[in-house]
């Protein structure tokens, strides 16, 4: 945003106008970061969930990538067709089908973590950080507020019908920063 174009505009157009352009770079950054790479960003985040936490449910990969199960199913789907990932029957409970990476499915995972992995850090490489822990502050409010007025009512804390509070959880975001 131009300097002159700081002076008159309202600050939070300012803001939205900055974190646009924000967005828009760092998507631009991650098409080139993931251009050559053996997974896609969503692939890899699946990918970087099953080998922290070992095979999981789908509902647990959902819950954990804050994704809707349907879209987990394709994404697993997908892997599996390329080998990086299978289903496994649950030894406690043959009901339960957990998801686990493939030896083919770690090195396509250790391939991409090499490619990508210094992207975050030359992101936020022009700020300290005390900075970081501030902007990560900030951005997660952000967040939480624009989730809480799309989802209306029953997310801001409003009461039902029946009078009971209605609130529910963010998933995705835990409302502090992680330590830097």
């Amino acid at each position: 945003m131009p300097p002159e174009a700081c002076e008159t505009t309202p600050l939070p157009e300012q803001t939205a106008t900055l974190i646009s352009l924000l967005a828009s770079a760092v998507g631009r950054d991650e098409t080139l970061a993931f251009r050559d790479c053996p997974l896609t960003p969503q692939q890899f985040a699946l990918a970087r969930t099953l080998a922290k936490a070992g095979p999981l449910m789908l509902s647990e990969i959902a819950r954990v990538c804050c994704c809707v199960p349907a879209n987990i199913t394709g994404l697993v789907d997908r892997l599996e067709r390329k080998g990086l990932a299978r289903r496994l029957s649950d030894p406690s409970d043959r009901r339960v089908t957990r998801v686990a990476l493939t030896d083919a499915g770690e090195r396509a995972l250790a391939e991409t973590t090499a490619r990508v992995s210094p992207r975050p850090s030359r992101l936020v490489a022009a700020i300290s950080g005390e900075e970081m822990r501030t902007l990560v502050d900030l951005l997660g409010r952000l967040y939480l507020g624009l989730d809480f007025q799309a989802r209306g009512d029953a997310a801001s804390g409003e009461r039902d019908r029946s009078g009971d509070r209605q609130t529910q959880e963010e998933p995705g975001w835990t409302g502090s920063p992680a330590p830097a």
